[in-house]
Parts: C-alpha cells; sequence; structure tokens
C-alpha cells in the first residue's frame, strides 16, 4: 500500500545527516538557472519527482524491476512452462526482498527539520509510491531520508540531471528528431540544433553540446551551453538534420577542447608562473588545460598550452599575481582588465 498522509497538513519533518543538508543548500543554488537558490522547500520537492523512480531507495519498484527481468530471461530460454515460470519468480522476489531489506542504509542521526509538500510530491507518496512490503514500515520521514541522503552521495553531474529532468529530457528528445531550438542562457538567446549532452565530470557539471543555426540553416560554429545556466528552450518548429561527418567533428572537438570550451579556436597559450603558481598549478585541477612545454628559468615556469582562451582565462584567473599571459595578446589584456577591474573595485579608483 502507499503512504498515509494527513489530508490536512502538507507538511513532512524529515532528518538529515549535516553533509546531506548542505550538499541540499549548495545544489540549489549552484543548479539554478538565474543562479540565485532555489527555495529548500522547492528545492526537495523537485528531488521527490524527479528522482523516486530512478533511485534505489524506491526498493519496491527495484525489486519489480528485477522480477520483470528475470521473467524475461526465463521466458526467453524456451525451457519452462508458466507454472515453473512463476515457482522461480516467487523464490526470486524472497530471494530479492531479503537481499533488499539486508542492504537498506542505515538512518543515521543528523538534523531535523519540516517542509512542505507540493501537490505532485504528495500525490507520489499517496497513490504512486508503493511501500506494501514494509520496507520503511510505512514511515514517509524513514523512506524520504532515505532517497535524500543516497542524492547527496551521487556525483554534481548525475545530481544535475536529477533537479533540471524536464529540461534534459526536451533537449534530448531534439537532439534526436533534429529540432531547431531558441535557447536562452545568460539573457541572451541562441538558435541551435541539439547535439547531445555531456557531462563534464572534471568541471561537475553537464553541457548540451549544439550546433548553430540561422535562418533555418546550420552553419559550422559548435557551442557548448552549462546545462544549469539555460532558462528558456522553445521549438521553432523546424528540422535540421545534423549530419555524419558533422556528428564525428564534433565528437572529435569535446576530446580535444573539452565539452565546457566548444566556443573559440585553439591556440598556443604562454604563461609565465612564479614557484606558488606551479605549485596552485598542481593544486588546481578543475578546468585545468593540459600543459604542452614547460620551461624552468631560475624561479619562474614557462608554461605552453594548446587550448582555448576562454579555458585558460577561466582557469588563470584564479592564480592573481602567480601567474602573467605571456601570449596571446589578446589574453593577456583581457586578464589585464579583469585585475584592473578588481583593483578599481577594492581601492576606489576611478
Amino acid at each position: 500500500m502507499s503512504f498515509i498522509l494527513s489530508p490536512d497538513t502538507s507538511k513532512q519533518h524529515i532528518n538529515l545527516s549535516q553533509e546531506c543538508w548542505n550538499c541540499i543548500y549548495n545544489d540549489a543554488i549552484i543548479f539554478s538557472p538565474a543562479n540565485k537558490p532555489i527555495s529548500r522547500d522547492a528545492f526537495l520537492n523537485s528531488i521527490i519527482c524527479n528522482f523516486w523512480k530512478d533511485a534505489n531507495t524506491s526498493v519496491e519498484l527495484r525489486i519489480e524491476e528485477n522480477i520483470k527481468e528475470f521473467e524475461k530471461i526465463l521466458r526467453s530460454e524456451k525451457k519452462y512452462d508458466d507454472s515453473e515460470i512463476n515457482r522461480f519468480l516467487k523464490m526470486y522476489e524472497r530471494a530479492e526482498i531479503r537481499r533488499v531489506a539486508d542492504n537498506l542504509p542505515v538512518k543515521r542521526r543528523g538534523i531535523g527539520k519540516k517542509f512542505n509538500l507540493n501537490k505532485e510530491s504528495r500525490n507520489i507518496l499517496t497513490e504512486q509510491y508503493s511501500d506494501s512490503r514494509n520496507f520503511y514500515n510505512g514511515s514517509i520521514g524513514g523512506y524520504l531520508h532515505a532517497m535524500f541522503e543516497e542524492y547527496s552521495t551521487l556525483d554534481t553531474c548525475e545530481r544535475e540531471r536529477i533537479i533540471l529532468r524536464k529540461t534534459v529530457a526536451k533537449l534530448e528528445d531534439a537532439a534526436t528528431l533534429g529540432r531547431y531550438l531558441s535557447i536562452e542562457t545568460g539573457g541572451r538567446s541562441f538558435g541551435v540544433v541539439p547535439y547531445k549532452i555531456v557531462a563534464d565530470k572534471n568541471l561537475g557539471y553537464n553541457y548540451l553540446i549544439a550546433v548553430s543555426a540561422e535562418r533555418g540553416s546550420l552553419t559550422n560554429r559548435y557551442s557548448s551551453f552549462r546545462l544549469s545556466r539555460i532558462t528558456s528552450v522553445i521549438d521553432l518548429l523546424d528540422s535540421l538534420v545534423i549530419s555524419k561527418d558533422m556528428a564525428k567533428d564534433i565528437d572529435a572537438l569535446i576530446d580535444k577542447k573539452g565539452a565546457a570550451y566548444m566556443l573559440g579556436d585553439i591556440c598556443r597559450i604562454k604563461v609565465a608562473l612564479t614557484r606558488r603558481g606551479a605549485e596552485l598549478y598542481g593544486e588546481l585541477l578543475r578546468g585545468r588545460p593540459e600543459a604542452v612545454e614547460m620551461i624552468e628559468d631560475k624561479d619562474t615556469y614557462i608554461y605552453s598550452f594548446d587550448c582555448t582562451e576562454f579555458q585558460a582565462y577561466s582557469y588563470f584567473s584564479r592564480f592573481g599575481g602567480e601567474a602573467v599571459i605571456l601570449s596571446p595578446d589578446t589574453l593577456r589584456q583581457r586578464l589585464f582588465d579583469y585585475y584592473s577591474n578588481a583593483e578599481k573595485a577594492y581601492t576606489g579608483k576611478k
């Protein structure tokens, strides 16, 4: 049977570990398209609505899936009649129940809080999900505790896809059908045909890889958009096909540039690092370009990279005075302007 929830209240108490709460509060900021925190209650409801069907802690669903898969295997062998198959399935079900019961997550003591369940979450808990085998003793709090704790153990890319499930589905459908879309991000709109969504495990985010389109025709410009920065997706009711040769070129560029850095050409970039800068290069792994050459000159280290200016700017802007761009001049000027503006903000100079 499904969980029982009092009809006159929407408040639900949950007890979560500090680590889990930290993950939820942080994700509510970084997965918000407007870069503004989604309210805690709205975010918790998003996890319930987008994750319950896939969560391992929805054990009733996982058992039913495993039983169906086992039945499919038995029937494909064409060696057993229905009565034998039913007998095997009952034995398998009992074994699955024991296995799941032995592997249910241990409920950890943590911090208790109340939040408001929205209509969709209430419907899932009281109508759609069944705890008929009483793994959670009919406790909504116990089930949600297990679900949220499981969510917090997933990597960032997986969690982002869960929260943005509807956007992911729309973009993946468009990629399959070759739909021409208008995508809004950062207050600007772009006409694109989606190719695929790629997880950048290094940066910890998912990126939509797309081909730019103008006036109903594909261009040879490829771009990437961080999934959680897309604020609007509109189908322009037109179809454009990405050819196999173009797809091959895109895949090669993803391997060469990385999913986050599809815009811009790869060029040779030279950077002078102090001793501390060289240490930072060894420590800061997120978004780090791979060096193709390093020359040591006393306490200065001259590194060469083949990457886009955008990647180099994003990475070395964290180094302060420990890194100086030697070339190209456009990147050197861009970082000079970045630090000059920072100085003005701190000193009040104009």
